[in-house]
C-alpha cells in the first residue's frame, strides 16, 4: 500500500429500523442472562459479506468501481437460532443464525469475484452467515455454559441494498459509517 490514508472497510447488509427493533429484543433477551458482555450496538447490527481490512484511498475507489458489477437477486432471509464460538474458558460470542439461502451464498460469491476480478484480494474465508449479538459473553449460571439460555422466534429481512462500510473507533465504540451502497433491484 501507498502511503496515504488507510481505512477499514467491509461489505454489509444493514437493515430497516423494524429488523434492527427485532434483533435487539433477542439482544436484550441475552443480556438478560449474563452478568457481563460486549452487546452489538442497535446502529451496528449487520451482516458482513466480506471484510476488507485496511485499504488505501486508491483501494476504495477500485472497490467502489467494482460494487456496480456486484450481482444480485431479489431475496429475503430469515434469522432463527442462537449459537455461539468459544473464545477461551468462559468468554463466548453469540450469534443468530441465517437459515440456509441459495440466494445469499451467490451474492457472497458475486462480491468476492468482483473484488478479485478488480485486484482486490481478500483472506479465503468460508461464508457462515450470522449476525454478532454480543462478545466476551460471561453466563449468569456457568452450568449451562455450552447451552443457548435464549431463543429466538425467527425474523424476516428483505435487503434492498448492499454496502460499503467504513469501519471506525469513537468512544472506544466501534462506528460503522456507510460510505458507498448498491441497490438491490426489485421488479
Amino acid at each position: 500500500m501507498k502511503g496515504d490514508f488507510n481505512m477499514r472497510l467491509f461489505f454489509a447488509l444493514n437493515f430497516d429500523e423494524s429488523t434492527k427493533n427485532a434483533l435487539m429484543r433477542v439482544v436484550d433477551n441475552l443480556k438478560e442472562v449474563t452478568l457481563s458482555g460486549n452487546y452489538t450496538l442497535r446502529d451496528n447490527l449487520h451482516v458482513t459479506l466480506a471484510f476488507l481490512g485496511e485499504r488505501s484511498n486508491e483501494e476504495l475507489e477500485t472497490i467502489k468501481k467494482a460494487m456496480a458489477n456486484i450481482v444480485c437477486k431479489p431475496f429475503t432471509m430469515v434469522f432463527s437460532g442462537v449459537g455461539s464460538f468459544t473464545r477461551g474458558d468462559i468468554a463466548r460470542l453469540y450469534w443468530i443464525g441465517i437459515e440456509s439461502n441459495p440466494v445469499l451464498d451467490a451474492l457472497f460469491s458475486s462480491v468476492r469475484k468482483v473484488l478479485a476480478d478488480a485486484g482486490i484480494q481478500l483472506e479465503e474465508k468460508e461464508f457462515v452467515p450470522h449476525l454478532t449479538i454480543g462478545r466476551e459473553i460471561r453466563l449468569k449460571d456457568a452450568s449451562v455454559a455450552g447451552t443457548i439460555p435464549i431463543k429466538v422466534t425467527p425474523i424476516r429481512f428483505t435487503p434492498k441494498k448492499i454496502s460499503l462500510m467504513e469501519s471506525t473507533r469513537e468512544n472506544g465504540k466501534p462506528l460503522y459509517t456507510e460510505i458507498a451502497k448498491k441497490n438491490i433491484c426489485y421488479l
